[in-house]
């Protein structure tokens, strides 16, 4: 379900914001030892020489390790939010049709090993990423020197050089602007809590402003 269309398509900008606040996604690579393989993975996105790239560890044992060693290409899938939607949402009879909206960003990535040091360090930056809003965040500092040594040699870290950047935000953007907002009402009404990026999105839609990453302030780039 991936969309051709301009108004479903995310600018790499916005795309990159969504990476950066969901920091979780799967990697995926075709090789020849392997065949199709994933693996589900946490990553700190940064920038160096005008390059962007998200810095991840795999397990040592990943059998996806000699062919990211290799410098292999392979593709970042990022699903930040989905949401089922009924046809009578619409609010325009019995013609439509059950939707499913979604936000999604792939990024395709050339990997390139970090090196111990480096991937010790990069170990720190996302334990402290992710430990932001904790009353008492954890640091690798906490751990005895020999369980932080053996939990560093368990791993192996990557950084993936990203290549290029698509995003895909399907919000029935197609639809009629009464229609749109019956279907937030709706989604609204049955969401638990905030209701996600999707119903943030379908609210700056609503209100014909352009859709930004709920968790981005708007003044930044």
């Amino acid at each position: 379900m991936t969309y051709p269309k301009p108004e479903f398509q995310l600018d790499a900008a916005t795309a990159w914001a969504f990476l950066q606040h969901k920091g979780f996604g799967s990697l995926i690579v075709c090789d020849p030892a392997v065949g199709l393989a994933a693996s589900h993975l946490p990553f700190l996105c940064g920038s160096a020489d005008g390059r962007r790239y998200l810095d991840c560890h795999l397990a040592a044992n990943n059998p996806m390790l000699e062919s990211l060693s290799a410098g292999t290409v392979g593709m970042v899938v990022c699903h930040i939010d989905d949401a089922y939607i009924q046809p009578a949402w619409y609010g325009m009879g019995d013609e439509q049709v059950p939707t499913w909206l979604y936000i999604a960003v792939e990024a395709q990535v050339t990997a390139t090993p970090l090196d111990a040091l480096e991937t010790e360090r990069h170990v720190a930056d996302l334990t402290a990423h992710f430990e932001h809003d904790a009353d008492h965040p954890w640091t690798p500092a906490r751990m005895s020197a020999r369980r932080h040594r053996a939990m560093l040699n368990a791993i192996r870290g990557f950084r993936l050089t990203v290549d290029s950047l698509r995003g895909h935000r399907k919000l029935s953007q197609h639809k009629p602007a009464h229609a749109i907002r019956s279907m937030t009402a709706a989604l609204g009404a049955h969401a638990s809590g905030s209701g996600g990026p999707i119903l943030a999105e379908l609210r700056r839609l609503e209100a014909n402003q352009h859709p930004v990453p709920a968790c981005i302030d708007e003044s930044e780039e």
